[in-house]
């Protein structure tokens, strides 16, 4: 799938309020001012590595972290935010699944217990069971992008389905960044189309990362801002 094939995908699949949640519900209404780290299911140790320090970056500055419940990059996210808390340090994290945690692999199912126990929150917007089709990932991308206040990619190639979650964030109007890897790997080149075609935040260290989370978190204020005065003027 290309980046402009996702658009139109993840366009056409729009984010619904959660279906079912396990673990701090208080966290429900902090993913609209959260952050969303996302990337390649099968991602390099380059990509790893740095999921786990922007996440860590991010819960530092004080954001909610939002992520998918995939392998790679989203798996690096969860372990990350585990092990901060594992430290007794504060953080906050939203997963979300496309399946029931009794079908997933022992330690996969393991990981997301300890997310819902430790503090954070398991959400699903769609009816969980055994099975995931390509329409539930489609929706699940689109929400990651379009639900939360900004999206970071850290590593996407050029057809990853993760691309698709950015294109929900232009689409919604989100803040959006991605992190540079080397120039001759293919799991970068999706990142690389988006800062260069898609105007995506560069995000390199960890300033970087805590000002795309403030600038993202300020603007989601602002839209909050707006929506209830316009209520107002309704009443």
């Amino acid at each position: 799938m290309t980046i402009t094939n996702s658009i139109t995908t993840a366009a056409a699949h729009a984010p619904t309020a959660p279906v079912w949640h396990a673990g701090d519900s208080l966290l429900l209404d902090e993913i609209q001012h959260g952050i969303t780290v996302t990337g390649s299911r099968s991602a390099s140790n380059y990509g790893t590595v740095v999921a786990g320090d922007v996440t860590g970056w991010l819960l530092e500055g004080g954001y909610t972290v939002v992520t998918g419940a995939g392998f790679g990059i989203e798996e690096a996210v969860f372990g990350r935010f585990l092990a901060t808390r594992a430290a007794g340090l504060p953080g906050r994290l939203v997963v979300v699944l496309t399946r029931s945690l009794e079908v997933l692999n022992p330690q996969h199912r393991e990981m997301l217990s300890a997310v819902a126990s430790r503090g954070g929150l398991l959400v699903s917007i769609t009816e969980l069971g055994h099975a995931t089709t390509r329409q539930k990932f489609q929706q699940r991308n689109a929400w990651l992008g379009a639900a939360t206040a900004g999206t970071i990619i850290v590593e996407a190639a050029a057809r990853g389905a993760c691309l698709e979650t950015a294109a929900a964030a232009e689409a919604a109007e989100r803040h959006l960044a991605a992190v540079p890897g080397p120039i001759t790997s293919a799991w970068s080149e999706g990142t690389h189309h988006l800062i260069r075609h898609a105007a995506a935040h560069l995000v390199y260290d960890q300033a970087s990362a805590t000002d795309f989370g403030r600038w993202a978190s300020e603007a989601a204020r602002d839209r909050a801002a707006a929506a209830e005065q316009g209520k107002e003027h309704l009443g």
